[in-house]
């Protein structure tokens, strides 16, 4: 294979998406440069190219100077950049201010994940980051440590972050403490929490918390080992929640679900459809809480949802339900 070569600097004001799946060894001498000169840049993806930690430094470099870019998205996904990468992103993270998107999932970072965070939250440009598939520590207390870390982070009011994936982490019972978390003041609009084996006993956390959020806009959450019970839990729950307004379906929970009860599973799903509809045609008019839940009387819904749910959900908006559970 040729020697990878980062675009000329005629092209630094052209370049929107710069994509390599190129394992990199040697480490370009233009790179540095492209970075600092480019002006257009949108979209950087790195993912599987086992990065040099040293190429990495270069490239968070040039970023760290260039103020001529915004709103960049990067992926440094399945990188295996480890704790000598963990190390380059602390020490460059914080003077990027054109990083509104980091995916850094699946880079064995593990035990370095706690001053990771930190670094993360210094940013004031982040606004996603997807820490996924970083959690294989052997010690629960040490996991437990790196939840109670993206839990101080999501809490914290300087924090620009509002949407976080933890995407096929397989957490477990560990997750519980985010799921708490999500139930006070935090900064989240988004959040994939799915692949993570968390059962019925995370989709009661989970609803108790969405019964008193009021910032989460979409959740996504399947391979999670939900059944029915779990799926009517959260169902009945969103029934006192009028701010969330996505959830694409847990497709691979669902097919599980249904083979054991089917008639539950199309309650569940037919609940929580009807409350994500009633919440997308609200139009910014929420109840007001009562001792921390909203006050139900103090709403109501269309004529039209009325009818729909009258005849449990058997009349659908046709193309609207696939709008929503995007």
């Amino acid at each position: 294979m040729g020697k990878f070569r980062f675009p000329t600097y005629s092209l630094c004001s052209y370049v929107v998406f710069l994509f390599c799946k190129r394992r990199i060894k040697d480490i370009p001498p233009e790179v540095s440069h492209f970075f600092t000169k480019t002006s257009a840049l949108k979209h950087l993806n790195l993912s599987g190219t086992k990065l040099p930690s040293e190429m990495l430094r270069e490239i968070l470099h040039g970023l760290a100077i260039n103020d001529k870019i915004s709103n960049l998205h990067m992926d440094l996904s399945d990188c295996e950049l480890r704790s000598s990468g963990a190390q380059v992103i602390q020490d460059m993270i914080f003077d990027i201010n054109s990083l509104s998107s980091l995916d850094i999932s699946n880079n064995g970072f593990d035990s370095d994940m706690v001053t990771l965070i930190l670094s993360i939250g210094r940013s004031k440009s982040i606004k996603h980051v997807s820490l996924g598939k970083n959690f294989n520590v052997k010690s629960g207390t040490a996991v437990a440590d790196i939840i109670h870390r993206i839990v101080q982070l999501i809490q914290d009011e300087d924090c620009t972050i509002e949407s976080l994936s933890l995407a096929d982490s397989r957490l477990k019972s560990e997750i519980n403490i985010l799921l708490n978390a999500l139930g006070k003041k935090n900064n989240l609009r988004k959040i994939d929490i799915s692949g993570n084996a968390m059962g019925d006993t995370g989709a009661k956390l989970l609803s108790k918390s969405l019964q008193l959020n009021t910032q989460l806009r979409m959740i996504t959450w399947d391979k999670n080992n939900t059944t029915a019970n779990g799926f009517l839990i959260l169902a009945h729950a969103l029934e006192r929640n009028y701010t969330l307004r996505s959830m694409p379906l847990p497709l691979s929970d669902i097919s599980q679900a249904y083979r054991m009860n089917q008639s539950k599973t199309e309650d569940a799903l037919h609940l929580i459809q009807s409350h994500l509809l009633r919440n997308n045609q609200m139009k910014g008019n929420v109840p007001k809480k009562v001792n921390g839940f909203h006050k139900k009387k103090s709403f109501t819904l269309p004529l039209k949802l009325k009818m729909q749910q009258a005849r449990g959900m058997k009349e659908e908006t046709p193309g609207h339900e696939e709008q929503i559970i995007r």
